[in-house]
């Protein structure tokens, strides 16, 4: 007895062809992909690029049904376990510490998916393991140099913020020292966008803000001198320095740029200073009774 049997070879070779290109595809990704099966938790497929992360083959990882849970960092596999015996979704996304084949500790990111039949039923778990090690070890040199910087900062006899050049003049970041010198805590700044145009003196503010403006606008370094209202109701001189710093990849500072071409926060320090000079003084009136270019707006805070 004789089947013509064509169609079934030509739909087997057809499927041993994509699955040759699914396999080629997957294993040229620069991420560990498996396939565990949802009822059994043991791995149908995982990746060559498991060697190249943690030290062990495919064949090894797969052989060995507790080597995930083993490779889990000692300070980790509670949680981590916990997390995956409570997750009761289809999807499951984590981050934490594993330990190769050689003891070195690695960070990994583990997000899987679960795969269900046409009733429901869950058949697979698919997942991608990547090496976040680099992430995780510039983060954290960056936390340590934002730790060094802020040491350094909250030790200096001034006062030293950052805004953003909005309209409200944002505090982004206030040192302890500003309490000091304006009698108002840096949570109070942060707090409230209003309060720097509400403390300045009211023979300054429309000057001020004047000169606020302009150097929003344009970029140019904002340094000067005015008195404020400090919490108490006392009158302290302060001088305000402060320079713009651009986004990377846009233009140079020009008197002609666009707002939108502005930095996002100026640096200022504002350091203990008595009342201005003689010159300093007779600098300013002299300016008062200049004309200006420009509409002022009195009490429109940009700072």
């Amino acid at each position: 007895m004789f089947y013509d049997v064509t169609a079934r070879r030509t739909a087997e070779r057809a499927l041993t062809q994509a699955e040759d290109r699914f396999r080629s595809l997957v294993e040229r990704l620069p991420q560990i992909v498996y396939v565990e099966d949802a009822l059994t938790g043991e791995d149908i497929y995982v990746s060559p690029q498991i060697e190249a992360v943690y030290g062990y083959t495919s064949e090894e990882w797969m052989r060995d049904p507790g080597m995930w849970e083993q490779s889990i960092h000692p300070d980790d596999r509670a949680w981590v376990m916990a997390a995956d015996q409570e997750d009761t979704g289809d999807r499951w996304s984590i981050d934490h510490r594993s330990i190769t084949r050689d003891g070195r500790v690695i960070w990994i990111h583990n997000d899987a998916e679960l795969l269900r039949d046409g009733e429901g039923n869950p058949l697979y778990w698919q997942g991608v393991i990547y090496d976040i090690t680099e992430r995780k070890q510039a983060e954290e040199r960056l936390r340590e140099a934002e730790e060094r910087y802020r040491t350094l900062v909250e030790q200096l006899p001034v006062a030293i913020y950052t805004d953003a050049t909005d309209d409200l003049s944002t505090a982004l970041y206030i040192s302890p020292q500003y309490e000091r010198l304006t009698g108002y805590t840096p949570e109070q700044r942060l707090m409230d966008p209003g309060l720097w145009v509400r403390m300045l003196h009211p023979e300054d503010r429309e000057r001020v803000l004047v000169e606020s403006k302009r150097t929003n606008e344009t970029g140019d370094p904002f340094d000067v001198e005015y008195r404020v209202v400090r919490a108490d109701g006392t009158i302290t001189w302060l001088h305000d320095r402060s320079c713009a710093r651009r986004r990377s990849g846009t233009d140079n500072w020009s008197r002609r740029s666009p707002p939108s071409r502005i930095s996002t926060s100026s640096t200022r320090t504002i350091p203990i200073s008595g009342p201005p000079s003689t010159s300093a003084r007779r600098s300013r009136r002299s300016s008062a009774t200049r004309p200006t270019s420009g509409k002022r707006t009195r009490g429109s805070g940009t700072r």
